[in-house]
This record gives structure tokens, sequence and C-alpha cells, in this order.
């Protein structure tokens, strides 16, 4: 996922930033028809199009003095039916130990994977293009 970071005044590094947007899963119905970069002749596979992307934004700012969780959920697409899968893993409680055997209960979340965490002033702002692929061809 090529990241550009426009404004970045978080503790985290640029890198360190684009690193965790790339691990980020998407998910979409329309993921089929959606062309792996390397294969795409509307951009010769050196561009990005419609066809072989999607743009996402972010822009956060903090202005609170509680710690702002920037998470997946704050990502905004030109494609809204491609998005973050946002699942948190809960442990069971005690209660749930005793009356079940089976691994711990996942449930999907509002709440999205987070990014950065931001203290008042800080703020980001970025723009990301994700394609199609596997890990083995994720860009350095």
């Amino acid at each position: 996922m090529p990241v550009e970071i426009e404004v970045n005044s978080s503790v985290l590094d640029d890198e360190f930033i684009a690193h965790r947007l790339g691990l980020i899963p998407l998910t979409s119905d329309d993921a089929m028809p959606v062309r792996f970069s390397r294969d795409c002749d509307a951009c010769d596979g050196d561009g990005f199009c419609e066809f072989c992307s999607v743009e996402f934004f972010l822009s956060v700012r903090s202005d609170s003095d509680h710690t702002l969780d920037v998470t997946s959920a704050d990502l905004h697409t030109t494609n809204p039916r491609v998005c973050p899968v946002d699942v948190a893993a809960k442990a069971p409680s005690s209660t749930e130990q005793k009356y079940s055997l089976s691994l711990p209960i996942i449930f999907y979340s509002t709440s999205g994977v987070i990014i950065v965490k931001l203290r008042r002033g800080q703020e980001l702002k970025l723009k990301a293009v994700a394609t199609k692929g596997i890990g083995k061809d994720h860009p350095e």
C-alpha cells in the first residue's frame, strides 16, 4: 500500500505508520473483478487506476486532553465497497471459560485496528493506495 504522508506530528515515524497501514486487512464483495496491478492494462501496471487500486484518506487531529486512538475505522475511501476488516479478539471471561471448551470468541468491533495514538495538538494526514495482491508481492 503506497502511502503519502502530508502531516505527521505523532511520535511514530512515517515509515512505521506506513508499515502499520500495510498490515490492515481489507475486504470487499467486489474483490474478484479487481485486477492485480501487474496485470492491469488500463495503467500498464506502473500506475494506479480504478480497475486495480483503491485510495484511502486519513485526516485526524487531536484537540482534547485525552489520548485519541486513530484506527482503521478513520480511513475514508474512494470506493465504499472496499473497507478495512475491523475484528477484535476478546478473551473469554471466567464464566465463559466454565461453559465453553472452544478457543477465544471473536467479536466484530467498530473500533478498528489502531494505527497510532495522538495527544493534544498532534495530527496525522495521509493518502494511501491499496492494490490487490498477496503478501509475497508486498513492496518494501
